[in-house]
């Protein structure tokens, strides 16, 4: 049998770290909250984002990709594939 886990996106909420510092050193720190259709009972699951400017450019270039693809009547859903590595401390 074969399982879809569909996540879908309910909530974003950011902050800025390291204020004071330079461009270079400052992080954005982006919570998502996701709805698990796959839990039983469904449930959200939470993901966090730790990007310096220099990851968040190119995100931010496939976003608009993607906006410009779903503004086309054809296209009525993305599905974004993200690829998560944990650091431990």
């Amino acid at each position: 049998m074969i399982q879809v886990v569909l996540r879908c996106f309910r909530s974003m909420t950011w902050v800025i770290e390291n204020k004071n510092l330079t461009p270079a050193g400052k992080v954005a720190v982006i919570n998502l909250k996701l709805h698990d259709y796959g839990k039983n009972p469904s449930g959200d699951t939470e993901v966090q984002f730790r990007l310096t400017r220099v990851t968040l450019e190119p995100m931010l270039r496939s976003m608009a990709c993607i906006s410009q693809q779903l503004s086309t009547p054809a296209n009525r859903v993305a599905v974004i594939n993200l690829k998560v590595c944990e650091l431990k401390p």
